[in-house]
């Protein structure tokens, strides 16, 4: 094998803090560059599992919560009893900004001026660069957005968030049936979303996963395909003819992962 020395580009590119961890567990600095490596593609098929998991959640809480109250535009206009506290509030209007800014940024000029009959009070006074902002601010408060746009740019921490205390005494009632378990609580599901929002980021992040944090991540990934939604006839999990075959995937490379680093304990070193 190379010397450690044939490493310092690699070692450059990824620096020495990030690879610290893996120095530790192998004691080589071309075996710490390779585990960093698995462990990186590894994130990426628990990045496939955690996006799949994200939109059908997103998808069944919004769907439950438009039955139940009756209302398509319940995260806008939340319905009596439902009050959203400052986390969710600014998560909302900053969804609805940033859809109105994409969907700005794909209209021709005649579009974009056709927006400035619709501003309150008429074009804002002024020229230079702060007078275009403003006028580009004001366009943008104009443009209409679907819901469904608007709920694509809530994140995952938005939807877990539905499952804390905070929103216990107004949501749970309705959101319990996207998880059908009747055993099953509350701070069951919210501790396992939670995990799988932490692990989300990290990935997102380029942060390894490993030991005691991808078996948690394992665990609440099957959590979620036993228990969301429910089972067809043959008592097969619907989510899971989407995802299984992901997670069977993954499980196999969790193991060669955790095998490989048991392999570099020393035995009888605690």
């Amino acid at each position: 094998m190379s010397s450690d020395v044939d490493f310092a580009d690699l070692v450059r590119f990824l620096s020495i803090e990030r690879l610290a961890t893996f120095q530790a567990i192998t004691g080589s600095t071309g075996e710490a560059i390779s585990l960093h490596q698995q462990t990186v593609r590894l994130g990426s098929q628990l990045m496939v599992l955690t996006a799949g998991i994200e939109v059908a959640l997103r998808n069944a809480v919004y769907e439950r919560l438009e039955n139940y109250y009756g209302k398509p535009d319940w995260l806008i206009t939340p319905p009596a009893g439902l009050v959203w506290i400052p986390s969710e509030s600014v998560k909302i209007k900053q969804a609805i900004k940033s859809a109105r800014r994409e969907k700005y940024a794909k209209m021709n000029q005649v579009q974009k001026r056709h927006l400035d009959m619709l501003i309150p009070g008429g074009l804002p006074a002024g020229t230079g660069k702060m007078a275009h902002q403003r006028l580009v601010a004001l366009r943008q408060e104009q443009i209409g957005i679907p819901v469904g746009q608007i709920m694509a740019q809530l994140t995952f921490f938005f939807w877990k968030r539905l499952y804390s205390k905070d929103y216990a005494n107004v949501l749970w009632t309705p959101l319990k049936n996207v998880f059908p378990n009747k055993r099953l609580t509350r701070a069951e599901i919210a501790t396992q979303l939670e995990r799988l929002y932490q692990s989300r980021n990290r990935i997102a992040h380029h942060e390894p996963i490993f030991g005691r944090r991808l078996r948690e991540t394992l665990d609440a990934i099957e959590f979620f395909m036993n228990h969301f939604d429910g089972r067809d006839a043959d008592g097969v999990p619907h989510i899971s003819k989407l995802l299984g075959e992901d997670l069977e995937r993954l499980k196999i490379s969790a193991a060669e992962l955790e095998s490989r680093i048991a392999s570099f304990k020393v035995p009888g070193g605690g």
